[in-house]
C-alpha cells in the first residue's frame, strides 16, 4: 500500500508514484533547508526583479506570525530598515504552519535610526517554500509608501527575540 500525502483537499500525491528526485526534495525540506523556487518571473508575481543584491536581515516568529526586519533595501538609505509583520489567520504557531510560495498582504514600516517610522500604503510578501522550523527564509517583497514603490528580494536568518511570546 503507497503512503498517501495530502497536498490540498482535492489533490494528493502516492509516495510510491514520485520520482527520486521528488524524494530528495522532500528531504531537503525536512531538514529544514530553503528551496527557492526557479522560473518565478514578473508575470507570475507582480513584481519586477531587484536591480542589485538582496535585502539582508533577521526574522521573528511569534505566536500568530513573524516579524521580518529588512536592511540593505534598494531605494532607502543605508541605515533604514524596512519592518514587515506577518500575522497569520491560521489558530497554528509559525513552526507549525506559514503561508508559501503566495503573496500575502501584511503590515509595513520603514524606520530611521532615530527611531522614526513611516506606515507603508500597502505591502505584500512572497515566502519561498522551506521547513516551517528553517533557519533562514527568503522570499520577495513589494511595498508602497504613497507613490513610491520598493520591490526586491530578501534572505534572512531567525533571531529570538529578548522578549518571549506566551502562545495560548
Amino acid at each position: 500500500m503507497p503512503f498517501v500525502i495530502w497536498l490540498s483537499a482535492d489533490s494528493y500525491v502516492r509516495f510510491s508514484d514520485m520520482k527520486i528526485v521528488a524524494v530528495v526534495g522532500l528531504m531537503l525540506l525536512i531538514a529544514g533547508r530553503c528551496i527557492p523556487q526557479a522560473g518565478t518571473t514578473e508575470t507570475t508575481t507582480g513584481v519586477a526583479p531587484p536591480t542589485t543584491s538582496s535585502a539582508s536581515g533577521w526574522f521573528t516568529p511569534h505566536c500568530d506570525g513573524a516579524a521580518f526586519h529588512l536592511a540593505r533595501v534598494d531605494g532607502l538609505s543605508s541605515d533604514d530598515i524596512l519592518n514587515l509583520t506577518l500575522r497569520q489567520e491560521q489558530p497554528l504557531t509559525w513552526w507549525v504552519y506559514r503561508p508559501e510560495e503566495a503573496w500575502t498582504w501584511l503590515y509595513a514600516e520603514r524606520c530611521t535610526p532615530s527611531g522614526q517610522c513611516e506606515e507603508a500604503t500597502r505591502a505584500r510578501i512572497w515566502l519561498n517554500k522551506c521547513a516551517p522550523d528553517a533557519k533562514r527564509v527568503s522570499g520577495k517583497y513589494g511595498v508602497d509608501f504613497g507613490e513610491r514603490h520598493l520591490a526586491g528580494t530578501f534572505r534572512v536568518k531567525y533571531r529570538k527575540e529578548k522578549q518571549l511570546w506566551t502562545c495560548e
